[in-house]
């Protein structure tokens, strides 16, 4: 995505979410739009894709975009993996439960098998997101923060949580755009990643794994998710406390 994309994303989300273009309401035609952003509808058309990708918008055959607001698509059913004769939907807040259950082991692992080059990998990818946020392409963030995970599970040394994330991975993909619909906290992934690989790379299994757990936790609460049910009552996802 081209820099002037990028830019009119962020002009779009910013009048999105401080109510200049309502939830329900139709945005400004493409002629209209691309002279007010001095942009090419070409540059335009990028930066509503984006926006669509995020669930800020939904376009309408013959009308145009109408503005969803953040939060409208967050209760809808990801379909999250097929297994033999079934199709498995689950709503965002599911996914989340999932994950705390396997993403703190995925990152306790990598801590265990961390070398060198696979260090060098997640520094790599961590570098690209921390850059991606700064230019505001949150496609490309989106795109990196998915990447880091997977890393963790490639990293883990377990062929079967590799093959749990090849399961998820479109699932995952969706929610990890959520948290980026709130401009103020866009940097917070990027820095609970860091601290993530700090742990890593230091071999400490069970702070990789509790900053994990809290990272997806922050990740639930910055995608207006409600807290997933009986966390602080189950032992076995806080890690922390082991």
């Amino acid at each position: 995505m081209t820099r002037l994309a990028n830019t009119a994303a962020f002009t779009l989300q910013q009048r999105i979410f401080s109510g200049e273009y309502p939830a329900g309401s139709l945005l400004p035609s493409q002629r209209q739009l691309a002279e007010e952003l001095e942009i090419s509808r070409a540059s335009l058309r990028e930066a509503l894709s984006m926006l669509e990708t995020l669930g800020l918008m939904q376009v309408l055959p013959g009308k145009g975009m109408r503005v969803r607001g953040a939060g409208q698509s967050m209760s809808q059913p990801l379909k999250a993996f097929t297994l033999p004769g079934q199709t498995l939907n689950l709503s965002p807040a599911q996914l989340i439960e999932l994950r705390l259950v396997v993403e703190p082991a995925w990152a306790a692992l990598a801590a265990r098998h961390c070398t060198a080059a696979a260090h060098a990998e997640l520094e790599d990818v961590q570098s690209a997101f921390v850059a991606a946020l700064a230019q505001h392409d949150l496609q490309t963030a989106a795109r990196m923060d998915l990447r880091f995970h997977r890393l963790l599970s490639q990293q883990s040394g377990n062929p079967a949580l590799q093959g749990l994330f090849a399961q998820l991975d479109a699932a995952i993909h969706y929610s990890l755009q959520l948290p980026f619909t709130q401009l103020e906290l866009q940097q917070a992934p990027a820095d609970e990643h860091a601290a993530i690989v700090q742990a890593i790379v230091a071999r400490d299994e069970m702070a990789a794994a509790s900053l994990m757990r809290d990272h997806l936790l922050s990740a639930a609460r910055r995608s207006r998710l409600d807290r997933p049910a009986g966390v602080e009552d189950t032992p076995w996802l806080c890690t922390s406390g082991a």
